[in-house]
Parts: C-alpha cells; sequence; structure tokens
C-alpha cells in the first residue's frame, strides 16, 4: 500500500520538520530526503525493467512504488568528496542523472513535478507565459547587452535589479546605478534583469489547484524578503484575480504555487513571478491560514481516495 510520503529538503529546516510532523499526524508516514547528501546518509537503486526503484535511507528501503506523493521544497546539488575539479564535476553530474530515475517516476503526485520546477528556473519565459494567460505584467529587460540595457535603465523612473534564475531577492537601483557606465558594470560578470519598479502594495496568492488564499504584505523595502519587519495580513482575492492564478498555475504545470503580485493603488495587479516551491510557515503562523491541511490535502489525496 502507497502510506509514504517523501519530503525533499533538509532535516534542519524548519518548514521540512513541521511538514514531517503533519504527515505523521494523518497517519502516514514522512521521509525527508536531502538531495545533496545523496550518497552519503542515502543512496537510490533503479530498475528499467519494471519502472521501478528503491530509496535507501539510514539502513531502510523504501520502493519507489510504495511512495504516494513526494512534496518538493528545496532541491540541493549533490556534492562529491573529490578533490579533483575534473572528478568531482563528473560525479556530481553522474549523480544529478541518477536522480532523474527518482523525480520522473511518474505512479508518485509529485507536489510539484520536476517539470515545474524547471520552469520556474527560466523566469523570462514565465513571465511571457503569464501574460499570455492574461496577466499584466513590469516592463522588463533580460540580458547582457550594454546599449540595450542603458537605455531601458534610463526609460523608467525607478529600475529594480534581480538575477535571472532568482535565488536572490531584488533591490531598487540607486541614480548611481543606473548611470550608463554602472549599469555595464552590473552586467559585465552576468546578464541580470531589469524591471520598471511597480508602486503598490505585495499581495502573495497560495493556489492549491483550484483554491487560492491571498495575503498582503506590507513592506517599505523593494523586496518584502529583506524587511524583517513586514507585516502580513489577510487580503480578499477579487474573483478575475482568483481565476487567472489558478489558470496560471495550471498552465504553468504545478499542482499548487505561490504567485507574487503587485497591486497598484487603482486595484490593478502585476504579476512578479510564480514560485512551485514557495515558503508558506511563517505566513501561516502570522495569519492563521491553515496553508499545511491544505498542502496536506494535495499530498494524500490518492491515498484517502484508496481507502475510500
Amino acid at each position: 500500500m502507497k502510506n509514504n510520503i517523501v519530503l525533499l529538503g533538509q532535516e534542519s529546516d524548519p518548514q521540512i520538520r513541521h511538514m514531517a510532523g503533519a504527515v505523521k499526524d494523518t497517519g502516514l508516514q514522512p521521509w525527508i530526503v536531502d538531495t545533496a547528501l545523496f550518497g552519503t546518509t542515502w543512496c537510490l537503486s533503479y530498475d528499467p525493467c519494471y519502472h521501478d526503484g528503491m530509496l535507501h535511507i539510514h539502513g531502510t528501503t523504501l520502493t519507489f512504488s510504495t511512495i504516494e506523493a513526494t512534496y518538493w521544497h528545496q532541491y540541493r546539488s549533490p556534492v562529491s568528496c573529490h578533490s579533483d575539479h575534473a572528478a568531482a564535476s563528473l560525479v556530481a553530474r553522474d549523480k544529478a542523472s541518477t536522480l532523474q530515475s527518482f523525480f520522473l517516476y511518474d505512479s508518485i503526485q509529485w507536489i510539484n513535478n520536476i517539470h515545474a520546477i524547471r520552469a520556474h528556473q527560466c523566469k523570462p519565459a514565465q513571465l511571457n507565459l503569464a501574460q499570455r494567460a492574461g496577466a499584466t505584467i513590469p516592463h522588463s529587460y533580460i540580458g547582457n547587452e550594454n546599449r540595450i540595457a542603458r537605455a531601458f535603465a534610463r526609460n523608467y523612473p525607478s529600475v529594480i535589479f534581480k538575477p535571472v534564475r532568482g535565488g536572490a531577492t531584488a533591490r531598487l537601483l540607486t541614480d548611481e546605478e543606473r548611470a550608463p557606465d554602472a549599469v555595464v558594470r552590473l552586467l559585465e560578470d552576468s546578464p541580470g534583469t531589469l524591471q520598471e519598479f511597480i508602486p503598490g502594495t505585495n499581495v502573495r496568492s497560495y493556489v492549491f489547484v483550484d483554491d487560492v488564499v491571498s495575503v498582503q504584505i506590507d513592506s517599505d523595502n523593494a523586496d518584502y524578503r529583506d524587511d524583517p519587519l513586514a507585516q502580513v495580513i489577510c487580503t480578499p482575492t477579487p474573483a478575475a484575480i482568483a481565476r487567472l492564478a489558478v489558470s496560471i498555475c495550471q498552465q504553468f504545470g504545478m499542482t499548487w504555487c505561490a504567485i507574487d503580485w503587485r497591486r497598484r493603488t487603482n486595484g490593478e495587479y502585476v504579476f512578479l513571478e510564480a514560485n512551485p516551491c514557495p515558503c508558506f510557515l511563517a505566513i501561516e503562523n502570522q495569519t492563521g491560514i491553515d496553508l499545511t491541511g491544505r498542502l496536506l490535502k494535495l499530498l494524500t489525496a490518492g491515498y484517502h481516495t484508496a481507502r475510500a
């Protein structure tokens, strides 16, 4: 019987520990799997003749086909102990390729699957897809061509800079940083995203298939994640925005996600991004919204159906 739930992330992560406890309370067995420790604290076997495999975790063997669902919170690149850089790179690549056998096992309910995770890593394409779904998006420049980047930086009263793939918070460029030579220096090592700053209010919508709940995050910072004093309150989701959020989640191949918007003073919602593995525990603790219960419902849907 499928009575196992895998949680991808670090054992020290508060959100992973929280989800492990919540899964236990349902009567299912949680397994925390840290991909960075693949080959050290846990191993993997796969048999392509049967399209099944096994996770070997701390001396216990867990068959793929007994896993009900996997909650994808964090992927960390597998590490290698080789001192030789070329050998370490080969080992890391082989470990990552072996993990694909698990990530592509389609009899598991993935919350979310690897395709949704990869799509999120290409934020320029995500912005375009959101616009085609009907969302308003900020004017943006992605790249490292000096002439176009300088022109873009001059074209808007305020400009945000952030990495193309994410992984770091956005910051508002100063007037000095928007000077032509400064923009060139900003992009000389790596392409980046320049984006018009949207005045307004931060809104985050959590989407669970067709269930949408939203919070307002009050902060004076360009990116509220940098603000430990940010205030979070529940906020209604307009019906049109809820429908758009559900459509975006579906078109991005996600089962659940958190969509970040900027709500202008005229009420217009501007799409910023849809995150397939968002943090939610702090939001839940501050607002009392049962995000954990909604997520558990997705993770255990097949298990409860089988028992009914």
